[in-house]
Formats: C-alpha cells, structure tokens, sequence
C-alpha cells in the first residue's frame, strides 16, 4: 500500500471501501480514487507529497485507474493533472461486472458437463460425496440446477429458524430453476407453507407442493431428488454438512416412496 498522510474523509466508511474492492481496486486504487474525489483534481507532484512516496510509484497507480475509466487526465499548459471522474463511471463498472458475471453464468453449464466428463470421480456409476460448511451446502444446492425437469423435496418445517443459507443466495438459485424450467416438488409439514413462499420463488406452473402432517411422516433432513442423485443437508448453524449419493438405483426407489408419501399428504399448492 502507498504509504503517506492521505486524508480521507470520515464519511467513507468501510463498507464503501469494501464496494470499491469488490469491484476489483486495490488498497492503493482505492485511497488514490478517493483522495481526487475529495480534493477535486491533483498534479502526480501535489499526490506525491500527500502521499509521502515517490512519482514513479504513483504513475502506474494513477494509470490503472485511468484504464478503468475512474481518473481522467488533463492536460493543460502548466503540467498534467488527474481528476476523478463522475460516479456514472462505477456504475459503468457495475454494469460490466454483471455483464461478465452472466457470461460466466451463461457457459457454467456446458463447461460443468464437459469437466465432469473429465473427473475420475463422476466416472463411476455410484459414488457419495460429503460436504461440510456453507460453501458445501452452497454447492449441493447449485446441483438441483442439473435436475432433468423435475426435483423433489423433503423440506424442513422451520429451515428458516436455522438462517444458514443466506436470502440473497436461495433468491438466485430459485431464480435459475425458473430460467431452467425445472419442476419442483416439495413435500413439507409445514401446513402454512403457502404463506411463506418467497416472491422470487418457483411459480405454481413450476412449483409444486403437499402437506403432510407429522404424525404420518415426519421431515427430519432437508433431502433433495433428481436424476441419479439423493442429497442430505444438515442446515445446523454451527456445523452444516451435505452428502450426495449417486446411484439410479437408491434414487428411483427415493422416488416412488415420495410419490407414495405425496399421495397420503394434502396438495396446497
């Protein structure tokens, strides 16, 4: 990091440095972008001094966020100054994160079927995999978007009491199973189910759902269906782990006892 006596000023809290970072600034980026907002414009001798470092070490600094649009140079008679430029520019920067990020989204799938066609691991016909922490119960949700046309679910009366899953994320992964058409069935004892459906959740055309009072079948597991595949997630904050089976076998037996199971349950949705 540049070292110096840079002056930020105390309205900048570290929230909007995180912002600035996760849209790809360094530290040094960060103080120097928000140092030109501050002051208005700089010569790289003004910067320097507030800096306390050097004119080579601030050039390529200054340079970079001139490459990202941030920091416009002027030219004048007297010397060259750099100025930070209008805010639209970071929403600019927004806007081409999200386009990058949904091109990586857009080809996720065909290069997840190809590289899984490469692993020893998915080589095998049966296989259990065991997941622990958030990424893991993250990554076994992401799975159901591999689901040919339908899932099933055993879902947990009171998931939510747990909040190990953030919102923002289940919003996502609801939002691809739509993009991807995929039908879901969801088998709950939670008999006020239809109150709690997200707004961004699977519409009734796509999301299917049945009540079945506990004395019958008690949810236990949150346990997901599909293809060859089984899955337990454990939501408990403190330790939240996954397994996935893969066999046909175990899993179109999963399957009729579901549908059994639906059958003795009350369709509410």
């Amino acid at each position: 990091m540049v070292k110096g006596s840079i002056s930020i000023s105390s309205q900048i809290n570290d929230n909007t440095k995180l912002f600035l970072s996760e849209l790809g600034l360094n530290d040094d980026q960060i103080t120097t972008y928000l140092y030109l907002l501050q002051i208005g414009s700089s010569s790289v001798l003004s910067l320097s001094k507030a800096h306390g470092s050097g004119r080579t070490r601030l050039y390529p600094i200054l340079e970079s966020l001139v490459d990202l649009e941030l920091v416009k140079v002027d030219q004048k008679h007297y010397g060259t100054t750099y100025e930070a430029l209008s805010l639209q520019s970071l929403e600019y920067l927004v806007t081409k994160k999200e386009t990058e990020t949904k091109k990586l989204r857009d080809g996720l799938f065909d290069a997840t079927e190809q590289l899984l066609s490469l692993s020893d691991i998915n080589k095998s016909d049966s296989k259990v995999i065991e997941y622990r922490g958030l990424a893991g119960l993250k990554q076994v949700n992401f799975n159901l978007t591999k689901a040919d046309k339908e899932f099933y679910v055993y879902e947990l009366a009171h998931l939510d009491e747990h909040e190990t899953i953030p919102q923002s994320f289940a919003d996502r992964m609801r939002k691809l199973y739509c993009e991807k058409q995929l039908i879901c069935f969801d088998l709950t004892n939670n008999e006020k189910w239809q109150k709690v459906i997200s707004p961004l959740g699977l519409n009734g055309r796509m999301k299917k759902a049945c009540y079945i009072d506990e004395s019958i079948f008690k949810i236990r597991v949150e346990t997901y269906i599909y293809n060859n595949v089984i899955a337990y997630c454990g939501y408990n904050r403190d330790e939240p782990f996954a397994v996935e089976i893969y066999n046909q076998e175990l899993a179109d037996q999963e399957k009729q006892i579901f549908k059994i199971l639906w059958n003795m349950g009350e369709e509410i949705l």
